[in-house]
């Protein structure tokens, strides 16, 4: 069962999410170093759809994604349910033009990982 609206969601590991459907807005996260630099302030990339990227700014959003969802790939833990989320908060948030690129970068890839998860 999928939640409409959530706070960040810690993942054995430090990644996560959290989106609110309701709002609208997404974000896909993960700590940067491991372990990070201090508990409190873990150094982060953020791809949120409640932000306006610049052109420059894109390509490090679409790798975080892509970062993201590979390491899902490579543990088991909550594996199919964090990519479900990921997916089907995207699909269900219809995001603007300027969002457009990082959300279908981050569905694809979505797909691309539960096609592979084992049965």
């Amino acid at each position: 069962m999928l939640h409409t609206d959530t706070g960040p969601q810690s993942i054995d590991d430090g990644w996560g999410c959290s989106w609110s459907l309701n709002s609208k807005s997404l974000s896909i996260w993960f700590d940067r170093e491991t372990p990070p630099v201090t508990r409190d302030q873990p150094r982060r990339f953020q791809a949120d759809s409640r932000m306006v990227y610049p052109s420059e700014a894109k390509t490090e959003d679409m790798q975080s994604c892509r970062a993201l969802i590979d390491h899902r790939q490579l543990t088991g833990v909550n594996q199919q349910w964090y990519v479900e989320t990921v997916t089907v908060a995207v699909e269900r948030h219809k995001p603007s033009t300027v969002e457009n690129d990082l959300c279908i970068e981050a569905t694809r890839l979505a797909r691309v990982v539960v096609a592979r998860l084992p049965n």
